[in-house]
């Protein structure tokens, strides 16, 4: 498995890590690696896809549901829902309130569906993640 990720993640060309990784994923590799190909997916565009890749982890109670529910929000705030990325990132962070993709996608939301609880989603997800966009200025984007 080790020299299958690393070449995945060294692949930056996205026309060619997607076959790779789905050329995995038909090896029958793991949730790690769906996650990924479905994170490939998202900044392809392909948000319906996307969530159909994680659909499926997000069942769990676990490290790799919470990841696949704050993806899962991230693709359906892209489509332009509100309750769909509601619902997911609110299940992730009962998961894991530090999840910093579940409180960014909610911060997201929140702000987008002009909810009073968003400033302080917002101030949350810039601590956890400082170096990325603020997510009420991706709220107001779409």
């Amino acid at each position: 498995h080790r020299s299958l990720w690393g070449l995945l993640f060294t692949i930056t060309v996205q026309n060619i890590a997607f076959p790779a990784m789905a050329a995995a994923l038909s090896l029958g590799l793991d949730a790690p690696l769906t996650i990924l190909l479905a994170r490939v997916r998202i900044r392809a565009g392909k948000l319906d896809e996307a969530i159909e890749l994680l659909e499926p982890l997000t069942k769990a109670r676990d490290d790799l549901a919470v990841a696949a529910l704050g993806w899962t929000a991230t693709a359906e705030l892209a489509r332009g829902r509100s309750n769909r990325p509601l619902r997911a990132a609110r299940r992730a962070v009962a998961l894991d309130p530090n999840d910093p993709v579940a409180v960014y996608a909610l911060a997201a939301t929140l702000t987008r569906i002009g909810d009073d609880e968003a400033g302080g989603w917002v101030e949350r997800a810039r601590k956890l993640a400082p170096d990325a966009p603020s997510p009420d200025t991706i709220a107001r984007a779409r």
